[in-house]
C-alpha cells in the first residue's frame, strides 16, 4: 500500500513514515524479496522433482498432486508479479499457507478437525443471532433515542445487536449498562437477564458442543487407527508366515530388525525370549495367527530402551568397573542426592527473593545504574557451579539419552544453562555489558523451584497434562498461527496506511475522533505482517477488541466489522474452544489414569497388610 502513486504523492516515504505507525523492523527491498523467493520456490521445485524421480507413478497420488498445483500456481504468480507494479495484489501470500498445509500433517488435521466443528456450532451459531436480534429488539423499544442509552448504544436494531454482540464477550461490561442504569436501577433486570442466559449458558454451550465434536473425532480417530494396526498385523503375518505359522528363528530376526528403528524400544536378547514366551502360549515353537495379534501389546510394554550406557562405561571399562566410579554413581543415583539438591533449590529461592527484595516492595534502584559487583557475585557463581555439577554429574552416571528422557531434567538443564549463559555474560568484561540482566539471573534461577511441584500429588496431575499436552496444542496453534496470517495478509490488503495521524489522509480526522484515536490505539493496524499479527493476537484476548474494531469502523465504514466478527469466530469462538475441549479431554485422562494408579497402590498395600 505504501508503494501506491496516490500515497507516495502525499508523503514522502510513507513505508517509514512516523504518521505510519509500522513494526521498526528491517524490510527487504522489492528485488530482494524477489530473488529470496525466487530461490525458496526453486527449492520447493527441485524437492517435488526428487521425490517425483523416486517415487514414479506414486507421487501423483494424495497430497503430492496438490503441492504440484500450488506450485505451478505460485510459479505463475512469480512471473505475474515481474510484469506488475509492486504495489498490485499478489496470491502470493495465500498460496505460502496452503504449501505449509501440505506439508504439515499435525496441521492438517487439526485443521480437518476445524471444519468439523463448523457445522457443529453453526446451529448455535444461528441461536445466538436471534437471541441477539430479539434483545435488540427489545432494547430500541425500552430506550428510545431520546434516552442517554438509547443515544449510544441502540440508536438502531443494527447497532443494539453490534453493542449486545459485544456484551456477549463481556468486553463492554458493565458500560453498556450505566447510562440507562443511572437513570432507571430496574433497567438492571434487562442486562440481567441478557448476560444471564447469554453469557453464563449460550456462550458456554458452544464450548460444550465443540467438545462433543473433538470427542466424536477423537473416538473415530482411534477407531481408524486400531482397524489400520489391526489389517497391518495380518499383512505383517502373512509376509513371515510359512504354511500358516511364524517359526521362532523369524520372530528373532523380526525383533533384531526391529532394533534398527529408534522409536520402538530396543529388544535384547533376554528381551527377546521373554517377547517370544509371552507370544507363545501354548508352547508349541510356533506362533499362530491369533498369537501374533497380540504382538503389539506385548510390543509396548515397559522394556529398556537400548543399550544407553554411559559413555564412560562404553569407552572407559575399566574406570566403569572401578570401585570411585561405582561409589560416585550409587551416591548421584542416591533418593538422598535429590533430597539435597532441593533443598538447594528451596535455598535458591529465598536468596532470589532476598536479591530482589527492593524491586519487590518497590524501593529499587534505577537498573540502569545498577552495579555489576554487588554483593551477590561470589552467590550467584556458587549455585550457578552447583547446579552445573548436578547436571555434569548426571549425565555422566546415566547417559545424555537417558537423562534427557524426563522432561524434569530437561526443564532443569535448559534452565541451568540459561542461567550460566547469563551470569557469564553479566559478570564477564564485555562490549555491551548491560547491569539489568542482574535481575534477570535471579529470576531465572527461581524458575528451578518449579520442578519441586512434583512432590505435590495434585500438581503433579497439571504438570503431566500440561507437558502430555503440548504436541498437540503446538498443532493447533499452527492452525492458529495460519489463520492469523490469513487474516494478517487481507487486513494488510484491506486496511493497509488506514491507520494514519497524516493531515492530509482522509481517515486521520476521523481516527482522531473515535474511541481508537482517544485510546492511542494507533500501534495497533495493518500496516505490515507484523503489526498485523501483533493485532490479531490482542483480538484473541477479546479486552477491549471492540475499541480496535472501532477506530477502522470510523475510518472505512460499518462494513469493517465483518472482518473482526468472521476472526473473531474463527479465533476465539472455534479455535479457543477445541483448545479448552482438548485440555479437558487430557486432564480427564490423565486424572483418571492417576486414580487408577492410585487404586492399584492402595489395593497392593491392602494385600500386604492382609499377608502379614
Amino acid at each position: 500500500w505504501c508503494q501506491q502513486p496516490q500515497v507516495v504523492r502525499d508523503v514522502d516515504d510513507p513505508c517509514n513514515n512516523d504518521m505510519y505507525p509500522n513494526y521498526p523492523i528491517v524490510y527487504l527491498s522489492v528485488l530482494n524479496g524477489y530473488i529470496i523467493e525466487t530461490i525458496l520456490f526453486l527449492i520447493l521445485c527441485v524437492d517435488n522433482f526428487c521425490l517425483a524421480f523416486a517415487q514414479g507413478r506414486d507421487f501423483v497420488k494424495g497430497l503430492a498432486r496438490n503441492r504440484v498445483i500450488l506450485l505451478v500456481v505460485m510459479g505463475i504468480d512469480l512471473v505475474i508479479s515481474f510484469c506488475t507494479p509492486s504495489y498490485a495484489l499478489r496470491a502470493a501470500p495465500y498460496l505460502r499457507i496452503l504449501l505449509v498445509v501440505c506439508y504439515s500433517h499435525a496441521t492438517r488435521s487439526r485443521l480437518d478437525l476445524v471444519m468439523k466443528t463448523v457445522p457443529a456450532v453453526a446451529n448455535v451459531f444461528l441461536l445466538a443471532l436471534i437471541y441477539v436480534a430479539f434483545f435488540a429488539w427489545l432494547g430500541v423499544i425500552f430506550f428510545p433515542k431520546d434516552t442517554e442509552e438509547g443515544k449510544q448504544y441502540f440508536r438502531s436494531l443494527g447497532e443494539g445487536m453490534w453493542s449486545l454482540l459485544i456484551l456477549l464477550t463481556t468486553a463492554n461490561y458493565p458500560d453498556v449498562m450505566m447510562p440507562a442504569y443511572k437513570e432507571h436501577r430496574e433497567s438492571f433486570l434487562f442486562f440481567f437477564l441478557f448476560v444471564s442466559l447469554g453469557v453464563f449458558f449460550l456462550v458456554n454451550m458452544l464450548t460444550a458442543v465443540t467438545f462433543n465434536v473433538y470427542q466424536q473425532t477423537q473416538e473415530k480417530k482411534l477407531e481408524m487407527l486400531r482397524n489400520h494396526r489391526e489389517d497391518s498385523v495380518r499383512a505383517a503375518f502373512r509376509l513371515l508366515s510359512e504354511n500358516g505359522h511364524i517359526t521362532l528363528e523369524v520372530l528373532r530376526a523380526l525383533f533384531t530388525e526391529l532394533n534398527h528403528y529408534h522409536d520402538i524400544s530396543y529388544i535384547d536378547a533376554s528381551d527377546a525370549e521373554a517377547l517370544i514366551s509371552s507370544l507363545d502360549s501354548d508352547r508349541n515353537g510356533e506362533i499362530s495367527q491369533e498369537e501374533f495379534d497380540s504382538i503389539m501389546e506385548v510390543l509396548t510394554r515397559e522394556y529398556r530402551r537400548g543399550p544407553n550406557k554411559p559413555m564412560i562405561e562404553r569407552r572407559c571399562p575399566a574406570v566403569a568397573a572401578s570401585s570411585c566410579w561405582q561409589t560416585l554413581k550409587g551416591v548421584v543415583q542416591h533418593r538422598c542426592f535429590d533430597i539435597v539438591m532441593d533443598l538447594f533449590l528451596v535455598v535458591t529461592l529465598i536468596l532470589s527473593i532476598a536479591e530482589t527484595w527492593p524491586e519487590i516492595v518497590g524501593s529499587g534502584v534505577d537498573p540502569k545504574t545498577a552495579q555489576v559487583d554487588n554483593n551477590w557475585d561470589h552467590i550467584e557463581h556458587l549455585f550457578v557451579f552447583i547446579f552445573l555439577t548436578e547436571a555434569i554429574l548426571r549425565i555422566a552416571v546415566e547417559g545424555f539419552s537417558r537423562y534427557w528422557e524426563h522432561p524434569k531434567n530437561k526443564f532443569d538443564f535448559s534452565v541451568t544453562i540459561t542461567t550460566g549463559v547469563v551470569t557469564l555474560y553479566v559478570f564477564l568484561p564485555n562490549a555491551y555489558n548491560n547491569p539489568e540482566l542482574i535481575r534477570a539471573v535471579a529470576a531465572i534461577r527461581a524458575l528451578r523451584v518449579l520442578r519441586l511441584i512434583r512432590v505435590v500429588p495434585g500438581c503433579k496431575v497439571v504438570v503431566h497434562t500440561f507437558v502430555r499436552t503440548l504436541p498437540d496444542a503446538f498443532a493447533i496453534c499452527k492452525v492458529l498461527f495460519c489463520a492469523m496470517y490469513l487474516f494478517s495478509v487481507l487486513g494488510l490488503q484491506i486496511f493497509g496506511g488506514v491507520i494514519t495521524t497524516d493531515p492530509n489522509s482522509p481517515y486521520a480526522a476521523k481516527l482522531a475522533d473515535s474511541d481508537f484515536g482517544k485510546a492511542g490505539y494507533y500501534a495497533n493496524n495493518f500496516n505490515d505482517m507484523p503489526s498485523g499479527m501483533v493485532t490479531l493476537f490482542e483480538l484473541l484476548v477479546v479486552n477491549n477488541w471492540f475499541v480496535i474494531c472501532c477506530g477502522y469502523t470510523a475510518a472505512c465504514g460499518y462494513t469493517a466489522r465483518i472482518f473482526f466478527i468472521a476472526f473473531y469466530i474463527f479465533g476465539v469462538v472455534i479455535c479457543l474452544n477445541i483448545v479448552v475441549a482438548f485440555i479437558l479431554d487430557s486432564f480427564m485422562s490423565e486424572l483418571n489414569t492417576a486414580l487408577e494408579r492410585r487404586r492399584l497402590e492402595d489395593s497392593l498395600r491392602d494385600e500386604d497388610l492382609a499377608g502379614e
